[in-house]
């Protein structure tokens, strides 16, 4: 440490809070707190206030719900050049999926890749290992604390 800082005497430290009331001090303090805590609380309060889903009833609510799904199956439709019908099908019905856009290689001309032998890690985790065994629980009658 520095000389300034070892040699500095309480009465030197305090001297700059020297003439200041305590009211002063504590009147700036919550005036910073104040300004604060309603710098980080205002965003929301006035999200909350501008959405307005208070006033709407429930039907109101679920049609402004499903007009926003509609906008976003609409974007991510035309985000990959896509209808929104196939899109919305294949939410509906996952079994009956359109066959893919992009070109793929037929089983025959594509080359199988041979299997790679398992690491000592993977065979341990699918061996099946009988487990400890678990003595019995003797059954007793439950005392009721409320009776």
């Amino acid at each position: 440490m520095s000389n300034a800082t070892q040699d500095a005497t309480p009465d030197e430290l305090m001297q700059r809070f020297r003439g200041r009331s305590l009211k002063s001090m504590l009147v700036f303090t919550i005036v910073a707190h104040a300004v604060l805590i309603l710098g980080t609380s205002l965003p929301g309060i006035v999200r909350s206030m501008a959405s307005g889903d208070e006033s709407m009833s429930e039907e109101q609510r679920a049609d402004v719900a499903v007009k926003e799904a509609t906008a976003s199956l609409r974007e991510i439709a035309e985000r990959h050049g896509m209808t929104t019908q196939d899109l919305s099908a294949r939410f509906a019905n996952p079994a009956a999926r359109p066959a893919p856009t992009t070109p793929s290689a037929t089983p025959d001309t594509a080359a199988v890749a041979p299997e790679e032998p398992k690491s000592a890690i993977e065979q341990e985790l699918e061996t099946a290992a009988e487990g400890p065994t678990v003595p019995p629980i003797p059954e007793t009658a439950e005392e009721d604390l409320f009776e």
